[in-house]
């Protein structure tokens, strides 16, 4: 018994030297240094992901809500051509959206009438920090990173850190859009 597990202890160490060696060349590249460490594991995953020979996502169980596909559907509605009743549809679907519930109805009303649809793909960055607002955002499915451009006040340099991670029924965006200012935060998104 000792021997297996010496053995175990061995293969997890030979696996943990390995994965050390294989980021030691990964992150050698020039782009990798403004990376926070979530975004250097979304990109290596994505990597292990390309060399995969089958697509992981075909044997994953699906996320997908109910009326997600109507709500994209309606949301995709110029707001200009929207009808009353997309208006009704988009408020009955939304109702069960955590942040869109915060807001009294008349404003969920306003949002009906204005809102679209956007998709993002994994690692896109969707706002970027210092730049003006000009909307904000309702998760609808996906998840969605906060990152922080800071300066390490020792060394000089400048690092990126994942502050928050939001998914699903979360907003972003608005605090810059309230207080008329610059955006605090880049966003980046986790996955689709």
């Amino acid at each position: 018994k000792p021997y297996e597990k010496f053995k175990r202890i061995a293969q997890a160490v030979r696996i943990i030297t390995k994965t050390c060696i294989s980021l030691k060349s990964y992150i050698s590249g020039g782009e990798t240094k403004e990376w926070s460490l979530v975004e250097m594991q979304l990109n290596l995953q994505k990597d292990f992901n390309q060399s995969l020979y089958f697509n992981r996502d075909m044997f994953s169980k699906l996320r997908v809500t109910r009326g997600s596909e109507k709500l994209k559907k309606i949301l995709a509605i110029p707001p200009t051509e929207r009808t009353r009743d997309h208006i009704q549809v988009l408020l009955a679907l939304l109702r069960h959206h955590k942040s869109f519930q915060d807001y009294p109805t008349h404003t969920q009303i306003l949002l009906s009438q204005i809102m679209i649809y956007q998709n993002y793909e994994a690692r896109r960055i969707v706002l970027k920090q210092g730049h003006r607002p000009f909307c904000f955002y309702i998760i609808l499915s996906g998840t969605v990173l906060i990152n922080v451009k800071e300066k390490d006040e020792r060394t000089g340099k400048t690092f990126v850190r994942t502050v928050r991670e939001l998914s699903g029924g979360d907003v972003f965006g608005e605090t810059a859009m309230m207080s008329d200012s610059v955006r605090g935060t880049t966003v980046v998104c986790k996955d689709e």
